[in-house]
Protein backbone atom coordinates (compact mmCIF):
# COMPACT_ATOMS: atom_id res chain seq x y z
CA UNK A 1 0.00 0.00 0.00
CA UNK A 2 1.51 3.49 -0.92
CA UNK A 3 2.00 5.85 1.91
CA UNK A 4 -0.99 7.99 0.52
CA UNK A 5 -3.49 4.87 0.55
CA UNK A 6 -4.31 5.10 -2.65
CA UNK A 7 -5.50 1.77 -4.12
CA UNK A 8 -3.22 0.05 -6.40
CA UNK A 9 -4.69 -0.54 -9.91
CA UNK A 10 -2.64 -3.48 -11.28
CA UNK A 11 -4.15 -6.08 -14.33
CA UNK A 12 -2.85 -9.73 -13.67
CA UNK A 13 -3.10 -12.69 -14.69
CA UNK A 14 -1.80 -16.25 -13.42
CA UNK A 15 -1.16 -19.00 -15.80
CA UNK A 16 -0.36 -22.62 -14.60
CA UNK A 17 2.75 -23.79 -17.03
CA UNK A 18 2.18 -27.73 -17.72
CA UNK A 19 5.14 -29.88 -18.06
CA UNK A 20 4.65 -29.50 -21.71
CA UNK A 21 5.16 -26.14 -22.27
CA UNK A 22 8.64 -24.60 -23.23
CA UNK A 23 9.28 -22.06 -20.75
CA UNK A 24 11.86 -20.01 -22.49
CA UNK A 25 9.94 -20.11 -25.83
CA UNK A 26 6.89 -18.76 -23.57
CA UNK A 27 8.94 -15.68 -22.30
CA UNK A 28 10.28 -15.31 -25.91
CA UNK A 29 6.76 -15.12 -27.10
CA UNK A 30 5.60 -12.48 -24.77
CA UNK A 31 9.01 -10.28 -25.78
CA UNK A 32 6.79 -9.79 -28.90
CA UNK A 33 4.11 -8.83 -27.57
CA UNK A 34 5.98 -6.31 -25.73
CA UNK A 35 7.51 -5.39 -28.97
CA UNK A 36 4.10 -5.12 -30.93
CA UNK A 37 2.11 -2.87 -28.59
CA UNK A 38 3.35 0.26 -27.40
CA UNK A 39 1.44 0.57 -23.75
CA UNK A 40 3.71 -2.39 -23.11
CA UNK A 41 6.51 0.26 -23.80
CA UNK A 42 5.56 2.96 -21.99
CA UNK A 43 6.32 5.18 -19.14
CA UNK A 44 4.59 8.38 -17.46
CA UNK A 45 6.24 11.47 -16.15
CA UNK A 46 5.41 13.96 -13.19
CA UNK A 47 3.59 16.13 -15.94
CA UNK A 48 0.01 17.34 -15.10
CA UNK A 49 -1.77 15.68 -16.19
CA UNK A 50 0.68 12.74 -16.77
CA UNK A 51 2.39 12.43 -20.42
CA UNK A 52 2.71 8.96 -22.20
CA UNK A 53 6.88 8.29 -23.10
CA UNK A 54 6.95 5.08 -25.67
CA UNK A 55 10.11 3.52 -25.67
CA UNK A 56 11.20 2.24 -28.97
CA UNK A 57 12.64 -1.36 -27.37
CA UNK A 58 12.00 -2.59 -23.83
CA UNK A 59 12.86 -5.90 -22.83
CA UNK A 60 10.47 -7.48 -20.82
CA UNK A 61 11.18 -7.88 -17.18
CA UNK A 62 10.81 -11.39 -15.86
CA UNK A 63 11.59 -12.60 -11.95
CA UNK A 64 11.89 -15.54 -10.67
CA UNK A 65 10.81 -17.16 -7.93
CA UNK A 66 11.10 -20.34 -6.11
CA UNK A 67 8.68 -20.49 -3.19
CA UNK A 68 9.16 -22.34 -0.32
CA UNK A 69 7.81 -23.11 3.49
CA UNK A 70 4.00 -23.02 3.84
CA UNK A 71 3.36 -20.19 2.21
CA UNK A 72 0.55 -21.00 -0.66
CA UNK A 73 0.30 -19.95 -4.09
CA UNK A 74 -2.55 -17.46 -3.26
CA UNK A 75 -1.06 -15.91 -0.43
CA UNK A 76 1.99 -14.96 -2.47
CA UNK A 77 0.14 -14.59 -5.70
CA UNK A 78 -2.27 -11.94 -3.69
CA UNK A 79 0.64 -9.85 -2.14
CA UNK A 80 2.59 -9.73 -5.71
CA UNK A 81 -0.30 -8.16 -7.58
CA UNK A 82 -0.71 -5.58 -4.43
CA UNK A 83 2.62 -4.06 -4.63
CA UNK A 84 2.72 -0.33 -6.90
CA UNK A 85 4.84 0.32 -10.12
CA UNK A 86 6.82 2.66 -10.86
CA UNK A 87 5.51 4.66 -13.57
CA UNK A 88 7.85 6.84 -14.03
CA UNK A 89 10.90 4.67 -14.74
CA UNK A 90 8.66 1.93 -15.54
CA UNK A 91 8.24 -1.53 -16.26
CA UNK A 92 4.65 -1.44 -16.09
CA UNK A 93 4.61 -4.38 -17.56
CA UNK A 94 6.38 -7.58 -16.17
CA UNK A 95 6.08 -11.70 -15.84
CA UNK A 96 7.02 -13.46 -12.41
CA UNK A 97 7.32 -17.32 -13.03
CA UNK A 98 6.81 -18.72 -9.67
CA UNK A 99 7.55 -22.86 -8.95
CA UNK A 100 5.83 -24.21 -6.14
CA UNK A 101 6.27 -27.78 -5.09
CA UNK A 102 7.31 -29.28 -8.24
CA UNK A 103 4.95 -26.77 -10.24
CA UNK A 104 5.02 -23.46 -12.56
CA UNK A 105 2.77 -20.73 -12.60
CA UNK A 106 3.45 -17.80 -15.15
CA UNK A 107 2.25 -14.35 -13.44
CA UNK A 108 1.69 -11.34 -15.80
CA UNK A 109 1.55 -8.53 -14.30
CA UNK A 110 0.67 -4.82 -15.92
CA UNK A 111 -0.39 -1.22 -14.16
CA UNK A 112 -4.17 -0.55 -15.39
CA UNK A 113 -3.33 2.97 -16.95
CA UNK A 114 -2.04 0.04 -19.98
CA UNK A 115 -4.08 -2.83 -19.50
CA UNK A 116 -7.87 -3.32 -19.39
CA UNK A 117 -9.73 -6.83 -19.40
CA UNK A 118 -10.31 -6.84 -23.17
CA UNK A 119 -6.12 -5.83 -23.22
CA UNK A 120 -5.68 -9.72 -21.27
CA UNK A 121 -7.75 -11.42 -23.91
CA UNK A 122 -5.71 -9.86 -26.73
CA UNK A 123 -2.21 -10.27 -25.56
CA UNK A 124 -3.23 -13.82 -24.42
CA UNK A 125 -4.31 -15.10 -27.82
CA UNK A 126 -1.51 -13.28 -29.59
CA UNK A 127 0.95 -15.31 -27.15
CA UNK A 128 -0.43 -18.74 -28.52
CA UNK A 129 0.32 -17.05 -32.01
CA UNK A 130 3.57 -16.56 -31.14
CA UNK A 131 4.46 -19.49 -29.11
CA UNK A 132 3.61 -21.94 -31.82
CA UNK A 133 5.85 -19.90 -34.54
CA UNK A 134 8.46 -19.80 -32.46
CA UNK A 135 8.05 -23.68 -31.76
CA UNK A 136 8.03 -24.27 -35.15
CA UNK A 137 11.01 -22.30 -36.03
CA UNK A 138 8.69 -19.94 -38.20
CA UNK A 139 8.35 -15.95 -38.51
CA UNK A 140 5.82 -14.90 -35.83
CA UNK A 141 3.25 -13.31 -38.04
CA UNK A 142 0.69 -11.20 -36.03
CA UNK A 143 -2.10 -9.36 -38.05
CA UNK A 144 -1.01 -6.10 -38.76
CA UNK A 145 -1.70 -2.83 -36.20
CA UNK A 146 -3.85 0.13 -38.40
CA UNK A 147 -3.36 1.75 -35.01
CA UNK A 148 -1.81 2.05 -31.68
CA UNK A 149 -3.21 2.97 -28.64
CA UNK A 150 -1.35 7.10 -29.24
CA UNK A 151 -3.04 7.23 -32.19
CA UNK A 152 -6.83 6.88 -29.87
CA UNK A 153 -5.38 8.97 -27.35
CA UNK A 154 -5.21 11.69 -30.26
CA UNK A 155 -8.34 11.02 -31.66
CA UNK A 156 -10.39 10.86 -28.07
CA UNK A 157 -8.52 14.30 -27.33
CA UNK A 158 -9.56 15.54 -31.10
CA UNK A 159 -13.41 14.42 -31.25
CA UNK A 160 -14.03 15.25 -27.34
CA UNK A 161 -14.87 19.12 -27.97
CA UNK A 162 -16.01 21.25 -25.78
CA UNK A 163 -19.25 21.24 -27.18
CA UNK A 164 -19.90 17.09 -27.18
CA UNK A 165 -18.43 17.36 -23.66
CA UNK A 166 -21.28 19.60 -22.98
CA UNK A 167 -23.15 17.49 -25.03
CA UNK A 168 -22.66 14.60 -22.18
CA UNK A 169 -22.31 16.70 -19.18
CA UNK A 170 -26.02 17.79 -20.16
CA UNK A 171 -27.71 14.22 -20.15
CA UNK A 172 -25.41 13.14 -16.56
CA UNK A 173 -26.48 15.96 -14.87
CA UNK A 174 -30.31 15.33 -15.81
CA UNK A 175 -29.66 11.59 -15.01
CA UNK A 176 -27.77 12.02 -11.77
CA UNK A 177 -29.80 14.77 -10.68
CA UNK A 178 -30.43 14.72 -6.85
CA UNK A 179 -28.07 12.12 -6.48
CA UNK A 180 -24.38 11.53 -7.56
CA UNK A 181 -22.00 9.52 -9.47
CA UNK A 182 -21.17 7.69 -6.31
CA UNK A 183 -24.28 7.37 -4.87
CA UNK A 184 -25.70 3.98 -3.48
CA UNK A 185 -28.48 2.51 -1.66
CA UNK A 186 -28.35 2.02 1.99
CA UNK A 187 -27.39 -1.86 2.49
CA UNK A 188 -27.45 -2.00 6.36
CA UNK A 189 -24.43 -4.66 5.77
CA UNK A 190 -22.39 -1.69 3.66
CA UNK A 191 -20.71 0.40 5.31
CA UNK A 192 -18.06 3.52 4.86
CA UNK A 193 -14.28 2.06 4.92
CA UNK A 194 -11.52 3.18 6.39
CA UNK A 195 -8.95 5.65 5.13
CA UNK A 196 -6.57 3.11 4.05
CA UNK A 197 -8.97 -0.17 4.05
CA UNK A 198 -8.36 -2.14 1.17
CA UNK A 199 -8.23 -5.54 2.46
CA UNK A 200 -10.01 -7.56 -0.19
CA UNK A 201 -12.25 -10.51 0.46
CA UNK A 202 -14.20 -13.11 -2.09
CA UNK A 203 -16.69 -15.37 -2.16
CA UNK A 204 -18.99 -16.85 -4.68
CA UNK A 205 -22.68 -19.31 -5.32
CA UNK A 206 -22.64 -21.69 -7.58
CA UNK A 207 -24.74 -21.84 -10.50
CA UNK A 208 -25.48 -25.07 -12.63
CA UNK A 209 -26.25 -25.65 -15.74
CA UNK A 210 -29.13 -25.90 -15.85
CA UNK A 211 -29.78 -22.23 -13.98
CA UNK A 212 -27.43 -20.37 -16.29
CA UNK A 213 -29.59 -21.62 -19.03
CA UNK A 214 -32.75 -20.59 -17.26
CA UNK A 215 -31.25 -16.99 -16.93
CA UNK A 216 -30.41 -16.79 -20.51
CA UNK A 217 -33.91 -17.74 -21.63
CA UNK A 218 -35.55 -15.76 -18.55
CA UNK A 219 -33.32 -13.06 -20.90
CA UNK A 220 -35.06 -13.88 -24.19
CA UNK A 221 -38.53 -13.94 -22.65
CA UNK A 222 -38.51 -10.43 -21.43
CA UNK A 223 -36.20 -9.39 -24.60
CA UNK A 224 -33.32 -7.97 -22.46
CA UNK A 225 -29.80 -8.82 -22.70
CA UNK A 226 -28.76 -10.75 -19.73
CA UNK A 227 -26.74 -7.60 -18.21
CA UNK A 228 -30.20 -5.43 -18.24
CA UNK A 229 -31.68 -8.67 -16.56
CA UNK A 230 -29.04 -8.97 -14.14
CA UNK A 231 -29.19 -5.46 -13.37
CA UNK A 232 -32.62 -5.05 -12.44
CA UNK A 233 -32.17 -8.35 -10.34
CA UNK A 234 -30.10 -6.73 -8.48
CA UNK A 235 -31.95 -3.16 -7.89
CA UNK A 236 -34.68 -5.62 -6.64
CA UNK A 237 -32.44 -7.59 -3.57
CA UNK A 238 -31.28 -3.90 -3.04
CA UNK A 239 -35.28 -2.56 -2.65
CA UNK A 240 -36.12 -5.41 -0.29
CA UNK A 241 -33.73 -4.06 2.43
CA UNK A 242 -35.82 -1.04 2.10
CA UNK A 243 -38.97 -2.42 1.98
CA UNK A 244 -40.31 -0.20 4.33
CA UNK A 245 -40.05 2.84 1.84
CA UNK A 246 -42.40 3.48 -0.96
CA UNK A 247 -39.95 4.49 -3.92
CA UNK A 248 -36.27 3.39 -4.36
CA UNK A 249 -33.12 4.77 -5.95
CA UNK A 250 -30.22 2.91 -6.80
CA UNK A 251 -27.03 3.69 -8.57
CA UNK A 252 -24.84 0.53 -9.87
CA UNK A 253 -21.69 1.26 -11.74
CA UNK A 254 -20.62 -0.95 -14.89
CA UNK A 255 -17.94 -1.03 -16.78
CA UNK A 256 -18.47 -0.50 -20.72
CA UNK A 257 -14.98 -1.59 -23.15
CA UNK A 258 -14.65 1.78 -24.66
CA UNK A 259 -13.54 0.03 -28.34
CA UNK A 260 -16.47 2.15 -30.17
CA UNK A 261 -14.05 1.01 -33.75
CA UNK A 262 -13.37 -2.18 -35.09
CA UNK A 263 -9.97 -0.85 -35.35
CA UNK A 264 -9.59 -0.93 -31.91
CA UNK A 265 -10.21 -4.68 -31.40
CA UNK A 266 -6.45 -5.87 -31.52
CA UNK A 267 -5.30 -3.10 -29.23
CA UNK A 268 -3.46 -3.50 -25.95
CA UNK A 269 -4.48 -0.72 -23.67
CA UNK A 270 -6.91 1.22 -21.20
CA UNK A 271 -10.06 1.73 -23.15
CA UNK A 272 -12.60 0.88 -20.71
CA UNK A 273 -14.75 2.79 -18.84
CA UNK A 274 -16.42 3.20 -16.11
CA UNK A 275 -20.54 4.45 -16.32
CA UNK A 276 -22.91 4.79 -13.68
CA UNK A 277 -26.71 3.14 -14.00
CA UNK A 278 -29.24 4.55 -11.83
CA UNK A 279 -32.13 2.73 -11.63
CA UNK A 280 -35.57 4.34 -10.00
CA UNK A 281 -39.09 2.59 -8.97
CA UNK A 282 -41.68 2.22 -6.29
CA UNK A 283 -43.28 -0.32 -4.37
CA UNK A 284 -46.14 -1.14 -6.87
CA UNK A 285 -43.66 -0.85 -10.12
CA UNK A 286 -43.90 -4.09 -12.46
CA UNK A 287 -41.19 -6.25 -12.61
CA UNK A 288 -41.26 -5.85 -16.50
CA UNK A 289 -41.02 -1.81 -16.06
CA UNK A 290 -38.25 -2.65 -13.87
CA UNK A 291 -36.33 -4.37 -16.39
CA UNK A 292 -37.63 -1.23 -19.39
CA UNK A 293 -36.42 0.88 -16.79
CA UNK A 294 -32.62 -1.14 -16.60
CA UNK A 295 -32.80 -1.01 -20.60
CA UNK A 296 -33.21 2.59 -20.39
CA UNK A 297 -30.41 3.04 -17.93
CA UNK A 298 -28.14 1.31 -20.32
CA UNK A 299 -28.86 3.00 -23.36
CA UNK A 300 -28.63 6.33 -22.13
CA UNK A 301 -25.34 5.16 -20.58
CA UNK A 302 -23.70 3.74 -23.87
CA UNK A 303 -25.08 6.89 -25.82
CA UNK A 304 -22.32 8.90 -23.35
CA UNK A 305 -19.67 6.56 -22.87
CA UNK A 306 -17.41 8.71 -24.56
CA UNK A 307 -16.97 11.00 -21.78
CA UNK A 308 -14.37 9.55 -19.03
CA UNK A 309 -15.87 9.03 -15.57
CA UNK A 310 -12.99 11.02 -14.12
CA UNK A 311 -14.18 13.72 -15.85
CA UNK A 312 -18.13 13.49 -14.97
CA UNK A 313 -16.99 12.97 -11.13
CA UNK A 314 -15.03 16.15 -11.55
CA UNK A 315 -17.46 17.90 -12.86
CA UNK A 316 -20.31 16.97 -11.11
CA UNK A 317 -19.33 16.66 -7.35
CA UNK A 318 -15.81 18.95 -7.73
CA UNK A 319 -13.63 16.50 -6.64
CA UNK A 320 -10.07 15.58 -8.32
CA UNK A 321 -9.75 12.54 -6.97
CA UNK A 322 -9.77 10.78 -10.17
CA UNK A 323 -9.24 6.59 -8.96
CA UNK A 324 -11.34 4.44 -7.25
CA UNK A 325 -14.56 5.91 -5.52
CA UNK A 326 -13.76 7.34 -1.64
CA UNK A 327 -16.92 5.29 -0.63
CA UNK A 328 -18.66 1.79 -1.19
CA UNK A 329 -20.51 1.29 -4.20
CA UNK A 330 -21.74 -1.16 -5.97
CA UNK A 331 -20.13 -2.30 -9.70
CA UNK A 332 -21.82 -4.94 -11.92
CA UNK A 333 -20.28 -7.54 -14.69
CA UNK A 334 -21.83 -10.16 -16.87
CA UNK A 335 -19.70 -12.46 -18.25
CA UNK A 336 -21.36 -14.21 -21.38
CA UNK A 337 -18.84 -16.18 -22.81
CA UNK A 338 -15.18 -15.00 -21.88
CA UNK A 339 -12.76 -17.66 -20.99
CA UNK A 340 -9.22 -16.34 -21.10
CA UNK A 341 -7.04 -18.79 -22.67
CA UNK A 342 -4.13 -19.45 -24.87
CA UNK A 343 -4.67 -21.72 -27.53
CA UNK A 344 -1.67 -23.76 -25.77
CA UNK A 345 -1.86 -27.10 -24.80
CA UNK A 346 -1.02 -27.12 -21.04
CA UNK A 347 -0.97 -23.65 -21.04
CA UNK A 348 -4.03 -23.02 -18.35
CA UNK A 349 -5.46 -19.77 -16.83
CA UNK A 350 -6.52 -19.52 -13.27
CA UNK A 351 -9.64 -17.75 -12.16
CA UNK A 352 -9.58 -14.91 -10.67
CA UNK A 353 -11.74 -15.80 -8.00
CA UNK A 354 -9.34 -18.06 -6.64
CA UNK A 355 -7.06 -15.05 -5.22
CA UNK A 356 -7.92 -12.97 -2.43
CA UNK A 357 -6.12 -8.93 -3.78
CA UNK A 358 -6.88 -5.25 -2.74
CA UNK A 359 -10.05 -4.73 -3.60
CA UNK A 360 -11.86 -1.04 -3.50
CA UNK A 361 -14.56 -0.12 -1.05
CA UNK A 362 -17.71 -2.25 -1.77
CA UNK A 363 -19.50 -4.84 -3.73
CA UNK A 364 -17.93 -6.08 -7.21
CA UNK A 365 -20.19 -8.31 -8.36
CA UNK A 366 -19.78 -10.46 -11.51
CA UNK A 367 -22.31 -12.88 -12.59
CA UNK A 368 -20.46 -15.09 -15.02
CA UNK A 369 -22.85 -17.71 -17.28
CA UNK A 370 -19.94 -18.93 -19.60
CA UNK A 371 -19.43 -22.11 -20.63
CA UNK A 372 -17.90 -24.14 -17.62
CA UNK A 373 -18.42 -23.84 -13.92
CA UNK A 374 -20.99 -20.59 -14.30
CA UNK A 375 -21.87 -18.61 -10.77
CA UNK A 376 -22.19 -15.78 -8.87
CA UNK A 377 -18.69 -14.37 -7.33
CA UNK A 378 -17.87 -10.89 -5.80
CA UNK A 379 -14.63 -9.22 -4.49
CA UNK A 380 -15.24 -7.02 -1.87
CA UNK A 381 -13.36 -4.65 0.77
CA UNK A 382 -13.44 -6.40 3.99
CA UNK A 383 -13.04 -2.86 5.80
CA UNK A 384 -17.00 -1.99 3.98
CA UNK A 385 -18.58 -5.25 4.88
CA UNK A 386 -17.95 -9.18 5.74
CA UNK A 387 -18.12 -12.33 3.72
CA UNK A 388 -21.12 -14.02 5.23
CA UNK A 389 -23.11 -10.74 4.63
CA UNK A 390 -22.15 -10.58 0.96
CA UNK A 391 -22.95 -14.19 0.50
CA UNK A 392 -26.25 -14.00 1.66
CA UNK A 393 -26.35 -10.94 -0.92
CA UNK A 394 -25.37 -12.90 -3.97
CA UNK A 395 -27.92 -15.70 -3.15
CA UNK A 396 -30.51 -13.15 -2.46
CA UNK A 397 -29.57 -12.09 -6.45
CA UNK A 398 -29.67 -16.05 -7.51
CA UNK A 399 -32.87 -16.13 -6.25
CA UNK A 400 -34.54 -13.50 -8.13
CA UNK A 401 -32.57 -14.49 -11.21
CA UNK A 402 -34.04 -17.70 -10.88
CA UNK A 403 -37.86 -16.68 -9.91
CA UNK A 404 -38.55 -13.80 -11.57
CA UNK A 405 -40.45 -15.60 -14.69
CA UNK A 406 -42.94 -16.08 -12.25
CA UNK A 407 -43.56 -12.62 -10.93
CA UNK A 408 -42.77 -10.59 -14.23
CA UNK A 409 -46.22 -8.96 -13.66
CA UNK A 410 -46.07 -8.77 -10.08
CA UNK A 411 -44.88 -5.53 -8.20
CA UNK A 412 -40.69 -5.84 -7.86
CA UNK A 413 -41.39 -4.98 -4.15
CA UNK A 414 -43.17 -8.16 -4.04
CA UNK A 415 -40.29 -10.55 -5.36
CA UNK A 416 -37.69 -7.90 -3.08
CA UNK A 417 -39.58 -8.68 -0.12
CA UNK A 418 -39.30 -12.84 -0.93
CA UNK A 419 -36.16 -12.56 -1.77
CA UNK A 420 -35.01 -11.42 1.54
CA UNK A 421 -37.24 -13.78 3.53
CA UNK A 422 -35.65 -16.79 1.57
CA UNK A 423 -32.29 -15.97 2.29
CA UNK A 424 -33.28 -15.52 6.10
CA UNK A 425 -34.32 -18.82 6.05
CA UNK A 426 -31.65 -20.59 4.55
Amino acid sequence: MPPDGRFILNSWHVLHVGPGVNLEILLEALQRLVDRHEPLRTTFDRGEPPRQLIWEHAALTVDVVHLDGEDSVEDWVSRAVGVPQDRRTGPLFEARVLHHRGTTYLILLADHLISDGWSAEVMLRELGVAYHAIASREPVLFEALPVQFADYAAWQHTTLTEAVTAGHLAYWRTELAGSGPYSQVELPFLHAPAATGWTGGVVSVPLTAEQSHAIRRTARLTNVSPYTLSLAALSIVCGGYLAERNSFDLIVHGSLSGRVTPELHHLVGWFANTVPYRIRWTSDTPIREVLEIARTAIAGALAHEQLPFAALVQAIDGSRYLGTPRQPGIFLDVNLSWRLGTGIDGLRCLSHDRFVTQTAPGLHITIDLAHGPARIYCRFGLSSCTAPDVLRFLGEIKHVLLAMPAYLDRPASRLAADSVATAATG
